[in-house]
Order: structure tokens, then C-alpha cells, then sequence
């Protein structure tokens, strides 16, 4: 369950180089486009970063056993760290103050939040299936689930949160990776803000540690729902469908995919 939204390479795998990468730290390293409404004070970076991984598991530590006093199996109260499963095979995305470069966030300093992304066509997601309710295969081969969300208190709420910025980054990464649905779960109490941002419940049930939870699910490529309530995410689809990175086309059984142009065409 995410801790609190003001609202990723495969770990072992190497990101090219290229527009984006920051020199000088890691080649490991990924900017993401985040601004929303102007230029926020929040910089998020997509990584598999050893060093950089380590410092979200330690925040996570933080809000999760030491803030939220929730229990966590796969904690180490000794090094005072939480990592999972799901991260080995996760895409991660880190947000930190825009003055902070990598170093000084692998070291802890300026990283503000981060969150997980599980890509389905990767597999290994049948305890979420079954605690969302859906059949096996229910997220098919081109869904993401966000978990892990977690900022620090000082960094939430407003135009310029770090929750926020993530969520921007998690979009650009659904369109990206060529997706059709988006999953997360939150306190019912979060519910309103994700439907803002786009998401709508399917299903809500008691959790023993989180109390009662929301499951919701985003349509990436749903205008006409991101524009029924404003979403930020809408500019982000107009600006990828402008460019001609990507554009949305009905399937034969009426759902939405997202599909890119060649790049010989872009």
C-alpha cells in the first residue's frame, strides 16, 4: 500500500547511452520529464542504481516500519531497510530536489520519495492478483502495478509534492513501455486524488494492517476520462500524441492500445 502521494530500469540490467542519462555519476542513471504546471523543485530519476536502491529501501524502512508502525515481513530492522521480492525484477523511479544529483541521493541526501512499478509481462504478480481480487492473468500481458510509493512528510502535498512528480513519471512510463491499464491501491481516505489524476475503484476491501483499501486502475489513453477531471496527465498524452511517439487506436473488442509510430515515421 502507498504511504502517501503528494502520487524503472529492471535491476542487473545496464541503460544505454543517451539524451537524458546524467554523465559523471552512473550510467545507470535516467532523467525523467516531471514538470506539472510549471517547473517544480523536484527532479525524478528512473534507475537501477545499486547505490541509489539502497537509499529507497531505507526510506522505505523509515515510513513504513518507523512512521506508519506497520508490519513487514521482508524488514531488516538491523540495517534498517526494506526491500522485496518484486524489486529485483521492478522498474524503480526516485524523485529528489531538483538541486540534488544521484550521488548525494544514494548517500540519502535530497531523495524525496520513490516507487515501484511491476510490469505484468514480467510475471511474478499472482499474490496482487489475488489480493485484488482478480482471476489469474487478470492484469494480461500490458498493465503496470504501482507499489511502493513512499515520500518523505516534508515533501507532500501541493502542485510541486514529490508524489506527484512521480506519478507524472509513472504515466510517462506507461505510455512508454506501450501499456493499457495502471494499477495501485491506496487508503480509501487517498481515494479522491487518484481519481483526479485518473484512476477509478474496482474494488475495495479491509486490510488486516492497512484498514480499508482501494483498489484502482487507470485507462493510459482514456482522454476523455483524464479530461473529466483535469487530470495532469493530460497534458503528458497531448504532448506524447502530439509528437507522434504515440497515439491511441480501438481494438477489435473496443478497448483502447496504446501504439508507437516507426521511428522512420516519427
Amino acid at each position: 500500500m502507498g504511504r502517501s502521494v503528494g502520487l524503472a530500469v529492471r535491476r542487473g540490467r545496464t541503460l544505454a547511452s543517451g539524451p537524458g542519462l546524467v554523465d559523471g555519476e552512473s550510467r545507470r542513471v535516467r532523467c525523467i520529464e516531471t514538470e506539472y504546471a510549471g517547473a517544480a523543485p523536484v527532479r525524478c530519476f528512473e534507475t537501477d542504481e545499486p547505490a541509489l536502491l539502497e537509499a529507497v529501501f531505507r526510506l522505505r524502512y523509515v515510513v513504513y516500519v518507523e512512521e506508519m508502525r506497520r508490519r513487514q515481513p521482508h524488514a531488516d530492522p538491523v540495517a534498517r531497510r526494506l526491500a522485496e521480492p518484486l524489486d529485483r525484477d521492478a522498474l524503480h523511479v526516485v524523485a529528489c530536489a531538483a538541486g540534488a544529483g544521484p550521488g548525494e541521493v544514494a548517500g540519502g541526501e535530497g531523495l524525496l520519495g520513490a516507487l515501484r512499478i511491476s510490469l505484468s509481462r514480467h510475471g511474478g504478480l499472482e499474490t496482487i492478483e489475488r489480493l485484488y481480487g482478480l482471476d489469474a492473468g487478470g492484469f494480461g500481458d500490458r498493465s503496470m502495478v504501482i507499489t511502493r510509493l513512499v515520500t518523505r512528510p516534508e515533501a507532500r502535498g501541493g502542485a510541486s509534492s514529490a508524489g506527484l512528480a512521480l506519478a507524472c513519471a509513472a504515466y510517462r512510463i506507461g505510455l512508454r513501455e506501450r501499456l493499457t491499464a495502471g494499477f495501485i491501491d491506496c487508503h480509501v481516505g487517498l481515494e479522491p486524488l487518484f481519481v483526479w489524476l485518473g484512476f477509478d475503484p474496482i474494488r475495495r476491501f479491509t486490510h488486516a494492517d492497512y484498514g480499508e483499501i482501494a483498489v484502482m486502475r487507470i485507462d493510459p489513453l482514456d482522454r476523455a476520462r483524464l479530461a473529466r477531471t483535469d487530470s495532469p496527465f493530460l497534458r503528458i498524452l497531448a504532448a506524447a500524441e502530439d509528437s507522434g511517439s504515440v497515439h491511441s487506436v480501438p481494438t477489435v473488442s473496443g478497448e483502447r492500445e496504446c501504439a508507437r509510430v516507426p521511428e522512420r515515421e516519427a
